[in-house]
């Protein structure tokens, strides 16, 4: 999963909408366009759902990386709680 951080741009509003937007899905990865604001609580939810989907015998972790483009993504960890 990437989130893509929102970044200002003259064509939106002077502030970036609230929350998280689904961009694309390429096979197994999500990317999601979220405001500052929300990266910590998205992430830990969307990492929270996915890895509890449905009862496996193996453990199927996530791995979530932040940045403003696809590019620049670093590795992120949720906070748990």
């Amino acid at each position: 999963m990437c989130l893509n951080v929102t970044a200002r741009h003259p064509s939106r509003q002077t502030r970036p909408p609230r929350g998280a937007f689904l961009v694309l899905q390429l096979h197994d990865e999500l990317i999601y366009e979220v405001s500052r604001a929300d990266v910590a609580q998205v992430a830990a939810l969307v990492c929270h759902c996915m890895e509890n989907a449905m009862s496996l015998p193996v453990r199927m972790p996530v791995k979530v990386k932040v940045g403003n483009s696809w590019g620049s993504l670093q590795d992120y960890t949720p906070d748990p709680s």
